[in-house]
């Protein structure tokens, strides 16, 4: 009985069997093939950031973002051609305090390298845009987002940063509120924490007070970040790590966050 059951099942499964080898040689499929098919596509589409070497030459910002940045553009949603009508190309826009024109005939710094850098049709046109953005990406106020601008840049220029990093950074930390603060103290827009810092902050004029404004906090920020830059020697990721206390984070998680957002205001700040 046993032995006519057998042989009724062989006689099912061997046209099944029979069949799928045929379907398998007819598309040319080998599950082996396809395998290392797709873990070849996932070795070849893993992007890291490499220590560039900077031993002999001042670290190029501008040329190690443009080879890499482009490997976050897969880790977000952004769409540029969104940012059409967000700012018309007027530099004399009285809506803003610090970035137009009026603002460097009023301070007499035409002789400063970092008005002779960003002070210019092109370059305000371009903070305008980022204030504008900011402002309404995060619902903030156009003065408060233009002071976070402004600061962003002048410090960036103080410690010969890219700008974009820096907004990044506070982007990530305090998503642009200036009072915030964490649970182990970190305080204000780029998160400094005072203990570890202080040889920072007493360089501002009034050191409690001037760590929650704007400027002071992007100031101590700002610094620190170069400062890790430079332990790091210039490894971007590392230096992320050690700014947000997560320098064995081996999934890289804050650096992906910070070099997304840097990614789309490099494309806010460059669409014209």
């Amino acid at each position: 009985m046993i032995m006519k059951e057998n042989a009724i099942t062989l006689k099912i499964l061997m046209p099944c069997c029979l069949a799928l080898t045929l379907i398998f040689a007819w598309r040319g499929f080998s599950p082996q093939e396809n395998t290392t098919i797709k873990h070849s596509y996932i070795q070849n589409t893993q992007t890291t950031i490499e220590n560039p070497n900077t031993a002999n030459k001042p670290f190029d910002f501008d040329d190690f973002f443009k080879k890499e940045l482009h490997a976050t553009k897969k880790e977000t949603n952004f769409q540029p051609q969104k940012l059409n009508n967000l700012v018309n190309k007027v530099i004399d826009d009285p809506i803003f305090k610090y970035l137009n024109i009026s603002f460097l005939k009023k301070n007499n710094n035409i002789n400063d390298s970092f008005f002779q850098k960003y002070y210019n049709e092109e370059q305000l046109f371009k903070m305008q845009k980022l204030t504008k953005y900011i402002s309404n990406k995060y619902s903030i106020s156009i003065p408060q987002a233009e002071e976070i601008i402004y600061n962003t840049f002048l410090q960036s220029h103080e410690q010969n940063l890219n700008p974009l990093l820096l907004l990044s950074v506070i982007s990530v930390e305090s998503t642009f509120q200036p009072n915030v603060q964490s649970n182990s103290g970190a305080i204000g827009l780029t998160q400094v924490i005072p203990k570890y810092h202080q040889n920072k902050i007493q360089k501002l004029d009034n050191p409690t007070k001037d760590l929650w404004s704007i400027d002071g906090n992007i100031q101590v920020g700002a610094e620190v970040l170069k400062e890790y830059l430079v332990l790091s020697k210039h490894n971007l990721r590392n230096a992320l790590h050690r700014y947000n206390g997560s320098y064995h984070d081996q999934s890289n998680k804050y650096s992906k966050k910070v070099l997304s957002k840097l990614n789309q205001y490099q494309i806010v700040y460059n669409d014209s």
